[in-house]
């Protein structure tokens, strides 16, 4: 299993947790819109994207986290035409043992990201075991 899968696992987990019969969350697969997100959810009433991506961490600090394996053009374009029109976007990216939500905004920049930039930059953050707090917080990020 990759680490984008047990990504998947531990961000839909986690959420029902916290809002069991208030969320939908889905995986899409979508060969016909290139670009379009891989989760969409629904919670408590209000809907949104999120693109799930994982990396390794770079040996060197200053090494961008994404690279040659971040955002393709199509994703990007597809986070900036939504954020244009007040859409709910997300990348929520995974580089063990940090997992990083970064509003869909960031689209164009993030492939340059290194680990600073993703702490300082990210809506919502974590490197370690989250209790229900942390998900009630992540869960109110993404509806705000």
């Amino acid at each position: 299993m990759g680490l984008e899968t047990t990504s998947w696992d531990w961000l839909r987990n986690g959420i029902k947790s916290v809002v069991p019969q208030f969320s939908i969350l889905e995986r899409v697969e979508n060969g016909v819109l290139d670009g379009m997100a891989d989760v969409n959810y629904v919670i408590r009433g209000v809907e949104g994207w999120i693109e799930m991506k994982a990396a390794e961490i770079p040996k060197r600090s200053s090494t961008p986290i994404l690279g040659s394996e971040g955002m393709r053009i199509s994703q990007i374009n597809w986070h900036l035409q939504r954020q244009r029109l007040l859409g709910r976007t997300y990348v929520f990216v995974s580089a063990a043992p940090f997992r990083w939500l970064v509003a869909g905004y960031h689209a164009a920049e993030i492939n340059e990201w290194t680990i600073d930039d993703f702490s300082a930059k990210s809506r919502f953050w974590y490197d370690e075991k989250w209790g229900r707090k942390e998900w009630e917080r992540l869960v109110k990020a993404l509806t705000s």
